[in-house]
């Protein structure tokens, strides 16, 4: 089976505690996310979850573009970003994407599912968006 390599794109909520999870299995998960000075604060201090989830892991990769994983090649995209910004995170996965990356989408809403089909005609194959 070939190795996974995961990339997490936005660190809000769901993407925080997505984030969370899988570090805790996976130190080399790669997270994205433009907020400026987050990356540093989490290089610094990792993610902390507490609740009903109580995660602290610490954060090794993170950059602040999707632009950045060109050359990291992951396998496995999580999408955690707000709904309305799925159509310009599409745009920029498409300079990324490799033949067998696998996307998936964690947004709610009305609406994310017809984006991610209509990728049929993209160079995202729609198969790579269950």
């Amino acid at each position: 089976m070939k190795e996974l390599r995961i990339a997490v794109i936005g660190l809000g909520a769901t993407g925080a505690v997505q984030a969370a999870a899988l570090l805790k299995q996976d130190p080399e998960l790669i997270c994205i996310d433009p907020r400026p000075g987050l990356g540093e604060a989490l290089r610094e201090g990792g993610i902390t979850i507490s609740g009903a989830l109580n995660y602290h892991v610490p954060v090794g990769s993170f950059f602040p573009r999707i632009g950045d994983l060109k050359d990291l090649h992951p396998n496995l995209i999580f999408l955690c970003t707000k709904t309305y910004h799925l159509p310009q995170v599409l745009e920029e996965i498409e300079e990324v994407f490799r033949p067998g990356t696998k996307i998936v989408s964690t947004q709610n809403g009305l609406g994310t599912e017809d984006l991610l089909a209509e990728r049929d005609s993209a160079s995202i194959p729609p198969s790579a968006c269950p």
